[in-house]
């Protein structure tokens, strides 16, 4: 089984000769756009906190598992600041990346609200040589038993939203550093563009189609379909479908939008669901409602 450890770990961390998608992905996209987007911080009352963990391809050893942390909040009328932590852990590797984000929204009318967000961060990499089993014991790339690189990137966001739809565009990292010395592998930039609608079905039903999609340098582009229903303004049950992937289902628990708890599942139906019985991820979320604003005055609904 070693051997898929170090099959996942070259796919992922030298992902310069297939160009794969590098960047965790996440089911509960939606709802987690700070991760992606530093427009995204401070466009939320109050101050919001999210914590999400994701198992991905379960029983299949060395798969990715990956912790996210963010929180964000207004320091002032138009400035917002967040932060993020992610620590993505696959076959020999781990990667720990913490950004801090600033934004500046402007109202364009007295229901659309543009927010320009910049993002700061340091992503540090560590691979375990010592892991991997070698047909040569003695080849000199892999000479030492673990390596570290740090280093330091920007990005940047756009967010336009309303009470009842919004539209995202970022590049979260723009430099395309170095991730190992023992090759040319490197970061590759990845673009995603995001949107979603609100749909007032009925007093007790309410309907949140959302898209989210993502290109790496010279990879297919894979797109995300997300269906979501909102039963008597608590329960929230969806869907999604993505392109060269699989399905996932879903399904959240809103408290008078201050605290939320989420799960999804995956389905893949790629060749690597002979190996895993899925993906899981677990999303728990809080707000901290402003001292001075008793009001929610952004949507809730993304």
């Amino acid at each position: 089984m070693r051997k898929l450890i170090v099959i996942l770990g070259l796919i992922y961390i030298f992902g310069n000769e297939g160009k794969a998608q590098q960047l965790p992905m996440f089911t509960q996209y939606a709802y987690n756009t700070l991760a992606i987007n530093p427009a995204f911080a401070g466009t939320k009352d109050g101050v919001d906190f999210l914590l999400l963990n994701r198992w991905q391809w379960v029983d299949y050893e060395g798969a990715p598992n990956t912790f996210n942390f963010n929180s964000s909040f207004k320091v002032m009328d138009k400035v917002g600041m967040g932060v993020n932590f992610v620590n993505d852990k696959i076959g020999v590797s781990t990667t720990n990346t913490i950004q801090v984000a600033g934004s500046y929204m402007t109202q364009l009318n007295e229901k659309l609200t543009l927010s320009f967000g910049l993002a700061l961060s340091a992503t540090s990499y560590k691979h375990d040589w010592s892991n991997i089993r070698l047909q040569n014991p003695s080849d000199p790339t892999f000479g030492a038993n673990n390596e570290n690189l740090t280093n330091i990137n920007t990005g940047f966001g756009l967010y336009l939203y309303s009470d009842k739809y919004y539209v995202s565009f970022s590049i979260p990292y723009i430099l395309e550093n170095k991730i190992t010395n023992t090759s040319e592998a490197q970061e590759y930039r990845h673009y995603f563009l995001k949107g979603g609608v609100h749909f007032e079905l009925s007093e007790n039903v309410e309907f949140v189609p959302s898209a989210l999609l993502k290109y790496v340098t010279n990879n297919d582009v894979q797109l995300d379909m997300t269906a979501t229903f909102i039963l008597q303004k608590m329960l929230w049950v969806g869907a999604t479908y993505r392109t060269q992937d699989g399905f996932a289902l879903m399904a959240q628990v809103d408290i008078n939008k201050r605290f939320r708890v989420g799960y999804g599942y995956d389905i893949p139906i790629t060749d690597i669901q002979t190996a895993t019985s899925g993906s899981h991820e677990i999303i728990l979320g809080f707000n901290i409602k402003s001292r001075t604003n008793n009001v929610i005055v952004s949507p809730r609904y993304f």
